[in-house]
């Protein structure tokens, strides 16, 4: 049976490198704009950076948007599809907790790809912390508040 598109199943024969870097953006069910406000943006930081205290990742670049994610990471343990599962698990029942509501709160598929190149990372890195700036919400993108790096920006 062929898999249809962004099912599950199209991912069961990824090879996944640890130590490798991975880009990945997933979006709020129904683009809803349910990381606009501060505390769920931040719990979506949080999860990031308790997935990196665990040693499964590295982030490099991460931006919580209000209804979508982009983040850039060096996958240290098992594979992105664990990493984003756990995200999205965890976040989830966080972010319907502090919003007083129920059901999904992420699509079910997401984007991922593997990063190549030191050119590639930091341009990629580049375009997700312009996303901001691009969808109007600060005219610099320090000004952004929900992002975290793993280098500087200069």
């Amino acid at each position: 049976m062929k898999p249809t598109r962004g099912s599950k199943n199209l991912r069961t024969r990824r090879f996944s490198e640890v130590g490798a870097f991975y880009s990945i953006t997933t979006a709020t069910v129904d683009r809803e704009p349910l990381l606009k406000t501060p505390t769920c943006a931040r719990l979506v930081i949080n999860v990031f950076q308790w997935l990196e205290d665990q040693g499964r990742i590295e982030i490099f670049a991460l931006v919580v948007m209000p209804d979508h994610v982009h983040g850039i990471f060096e996958l240290k343990l098992n594979s992105p599809s664990k990493v984003v599962h756990s995200l999205k698990s965890f976040s989830a029942n966080k972010i319907n907790e502090a919003l007083g509501r129920t059901g999904p709160v992420w699509q079910p598929q997401y984007f991922e790809r593997r990063v190549r190149s030191e050119k590639e990372l930091r341009e990629r890195a580049r375009y997700i912390l312009e996303n901001p700036v691009r969808k109007g919400l600060v005219m610099d993108e320090r000004d952004y508040l929900y992002f975290a790096l793993g280098f500087s920006l200069d």
